[in-house]
Order: C-alpha cells, then sequence, then structure tokens
C-alpha cells in the first residue's frame, strides 16, 4: 500500500484525523492508567470496586492525551509549515478550525469522565488538563518543556489512582514509587 506522501495523494479522512490525534501512542496513556488502577487495587477490598471508576478517569486521560495531541498540531503550525509540510493541519487534510474545535470537546469531555468519579478527583484532573494546555503552549522551552511532560504523564497514574481508590485515598508511598 502506498502511503499519501508518496503518491502525492491526500490521507483519507479517517487517517488523518488519527494521525493528527497520534492514535498509535494512546497505549502508553492507558498503561500509565493501569499503574493507577493497579495502585487503587491494593487498598480496595474487592478489586472489582476499582474497576468502574478507573475504567472512566483512564477513558478521561486517554481523551485529554488524544485532545493534547491534537492541541501540539494547532501550535505548532507556523513551524510545520516550514518543517513537516505533511501534518494533518498544515497540508489541509484536517481543518484548523475542526482540529481544535474537536481538541475543546475531548478535553472537555475527558475531564468531565475524570469528574465525574468523584469530588476529590477534581483537583487532579485540574492539574493534569492543565499541565497539557501548558505543554502545548510551552513544549519548544527547554526549561518548561521537560518538566511540563513530565507533570502529564506523572498526573495519569495520580488521578487515576486517587478516582480508583477506596475513599478516593490511593496508597501514596507505592504511587510515588512509580
Amino acid at each position: 500500500m502506498t502511503t499519501a506522501a508518496a503518491t502525492g495523494s491526500r490521507p483519507a479522512p479517517l487517517l488523518a484525523w488519527m494521525r493528527l490525534m497520534r492514535v498509535s501512542n494512546a497505549p502508553t496513556v492507558v498503561t500509565n492508567a493501569m499503574v493507577g488502577m493497579a495502585v487503587a487495587m491494593t487498598r480496595a477490598a474487592d478489586p472489582v470496586d476499582v474497576v468502574r471508576p478507573g475504567v472512566t478517569a483512564a477513558a478521561g486521560c486517554v481523551l485529554v492525551y488524544l485532545a493534547g495531541m491534537m492541541m501540539n498540531d494547532y501550535f505548532d503550525q507556523p513551524m510545520d509549515r516550514r518543517e513537516r509540510p505533511g501534518r494533518p493541519i498544515v497540508s489541509g487534510a484536517v481543518r484548523e478550525q475542526a482540529a481544535i474545535v474537536s481538541a475543546m470537546a475531548m478535553l472537555a469531555a475527558g475531564a468531565g469522565c475524570m469528574a465525574w468519579t468523584g469530588p476529590a478527583t477534581v483537583p487532579w484532573m485540574l492539574l493534569l488538563v492543565s499541565s497539557v494546555l501548558a505543554y502545548n503552549m510551552l513544549h519548544r522551552s527547554p526549561l518548561a518543556g521537560p518538566p511540563l511532560m513530565a507533570a502529564c504523564r506523572a498526573l495519569v497514574p495520580t488521578t487515576v489512582a486517587i478516582a480508583a481508590s477506596p475513599g478516593h485515598q490511593p496508597d501514596w508511598h507505592l504511587l510515588a514509587f512509580f
């Protein structure tokens, strides 16, 4: 099968959206969320009680991640026009307005999923969403980019562990280890 870049044609719309969201990287968020669920299970009388809030928070984290990837391309357009003209927004495969509206909707849906697991999760969800937004605006900075990426990654298992733990109280020592 030939690629769109090799043939000079535009990628199929679904493929362009999947590239924009970096869907192939989403399993890393799932595995980070699974760490949070495993930490929560250490405190649960019945590990099954962890599943619903854990999966709900994990789904929220995945939506926030996908939204963040779309925002990354949105904010990187000036550079992408010069250095990566094949990216979905600058190539015209995905409209700029559709990308940012979709990203904001997914960000809100992800935040809603995490908030639905309980009020104790909300501050952590807000930290995660804020870190994703800050990273997308500041990721080119050698001082701000790496710590913000680390915060994004660390907040996924933390948020899921808080959402899924009994009484929203995870084993902080175990969580810090991971």
